[in-house]
């Protein structure tokens, strides 16, 4: 049986028998495999190939190299006000799956270059969120949570204009 044929109930079994044990290995998928698959079944209206490529069109635009979460909804949503939670709400599902994505095709964690609009950087809170659900999905972290995520923005910012204008 592969990850992709489990059901949920059956994924969420088998990474609460991992917590409760303490473990990340030992199954027929490790933890962070099911995480992952976890991250790839989030129900998003914004396919995660295209928004990953919006994030980087829009911080390559952007005066300082980063976008904020709204001007990705905007992007998406351009006839709607940002109004709520449900924007919010629809934009971290949206993240979740660029993660998996990045993750599957080997890419820097562009959702990286996503930030709050009031200071157009990450809370500490942020980037230690960040950190952690990239190593529980099984990326190579490294011990600094700040020097991994400058590290993921700056090779999210390497990649070329050509591949963000692909279609996605």
């Amino acid at each position: 049986m592969e990850i992709n044929e489990l059901s949920d109930r059956q994924i969420d079994v088998f990474i609460d028998n991992y917590k409760a044990y303490g473990k990340e290995t030992g199954g027929k998928f490790p933890l962070s495999e099911l995480l992952l698959e976890k991250k790839r079944r989030i129900v998003s209206p914004f396919p995660p190939e295209r928004t990953a490529k919006t994030i980087v069109r829009l911080a390559k635009n952007s005066h300082d190299g980063f976008v904020t979460y709204k001007e990705v909804w905007q992007n998406f949503r351009p006839d709607k006000v940002w109004t709520g939670n449900a924007p919010r709400a629809e934009i971290a599902n949206a993240l979740g799956r660029v993660i998996a994505y990045c993750i599957d095709n080997k890419l820097p964690i562009i959702s990286t270059l996503v930030v709050r609009s009031s200071t157009r950087n990450h809370s500490d809170e942020a980037v230690s969120n960040i950190y952690n659900e990239a190593k529980a999905l099984g990326a190579d972290v490294g011990h600094d949570a700040i020097a991994f995520v400058k590290s993921q923005q700056e090779q999210a910012r390497l990649l070329t204009a050509h591949w963000a204008s692909e279609s996605g």
